[in-house]
């Protein structure tokens, strides 16, 4: 049976699929609840894990002084590069990407939502979105860059038909 390679992945062998799975048991074991149930583990190498949280669990994984995560290290014995996931490990469908001159829009449809992502130099701006130099809506960026809409609104249904049809989708920020 043949084994497809993720896409932007390397192909590992497939007993990192395995220690993945072994790990984010042994983590279940030591993080706190709420974490545990949106955590992702990735094997990187022979010695590095990538542990994937929602930023609002980084504090406690991490601890006062690191010394929670140095703790996790030493029952593993491996390195763990904590990353801040994305939009609590919804499950990723449609990917849009519209680049001009002057800017690049990149949206992700998940599995209740839209997440279009302006970058981390908008946050806390007030932005418009036009589907094909139509004007669609308003919103307001969020501590991470991005905002969110609801696919069962009347604007995420007009978006996501957008995103499906490769219509030019455009962020305004204000």
């Amino acid at each position: 049976m043949p084994i497809s390679e993720e896409e932007g992945e390397k192909s590992k062998p497939p007993v990192y699929k395995y220690a993945d799975d072994k790990i984010t048991e042994i983590l279940g074991r030591h993080l706190p609840k709420k974490a545990r149930k949106e955590m992702r583990v990735k094997v990187k190498d022979n010695n590095t894990i990538d542990l994937i949280v929602p930023e609002k669990h980084i504090p406690a994984i991490i601890g006062k002084g690191g010394k929670e995560i140095t703790k996790l290290e030493n029952i593993l014995g491996l390195r763990i590069n904590v990353i801040r996931g994305a939009h609590e490990y919804e499950e990723e469908f449609e990917r849009y990407e519209f680049i001009s001159d002057y800017e690049t829009t990149k949206l992700t449809e998940t599995k209740n939502h839209i997440i279009v992502d302006v970058g981390e130099e908008s946050i806390g701006a007030n932005v418009k979105v036009y589907v094909e130099g139509e004007y669609l809506c308003n919103a307001t960026v969020s501590s991470n860059g991005t905002f969110k809409i609801n696919k069962k609104s009347g604007v995420g249904k007009e978006l996501l038909n957008a995103m499906k049809k490769g219509k030019d989708i455009y962020v305004e920020v204000d």
